[in-house]
């Protein structure tokens, strides 16, 4: 079967070569506030024994992050932005369901008393 061969078109110093249009429409995006969501949330499940304010504390610091990683993705002129790529949303999803899960988790140990609301201190 003949394949007709591909000629590359002349390019002359009036018109400037232009990136391809595929790479210039890329755009990356960061999922690395996942892996630390998820070991919080597992931190918090596990330090939930010993008393229900940590996973509570964990969960209103995991939803205060994903505001402030939503509100760089939306205003990346704040002064809080210091990130080199924008969060994707399915990484401010995970951090939200995170924090909303510790904070559920904590509402069901409170209603049901499986664990302390202080943690046990030892006698001295």
């Amino acid at each position: 079967m003949y394949v007709r061969p591909r000629y590359r078109r002349k390019v002359t110093a009036v018109e400037p070569v232009s990136p391809a249009p595929a790479a210039a429409a890329v755009q990356r995006r960061s999922h690395v506030a996942v892996v630390p969501a998820l070991l919080l949330l597992g931190v918090g499940w596990y330090l939930a024994r010993f008393s229900i304010l940590f996973p509570a504390l964990i969960g209103f610091f995991l939803l205060s992050g994903a505001l402030g990683l939503l509100g760089s993705r939306l205003n990346p002129l704040s002064t809080a932005f210091y990130l080199t790529t924008k969060p994707s949303w399915s990484a401010i999803g995970t951090v939200f369901l995170a924090g909303g899960a510790l904070l559920w988790m904590t509402y069901e140990y409170y209603l049901h008393s499986w664990a302390p609301v202080l943690p046990h201190l030892p006698a001295f």
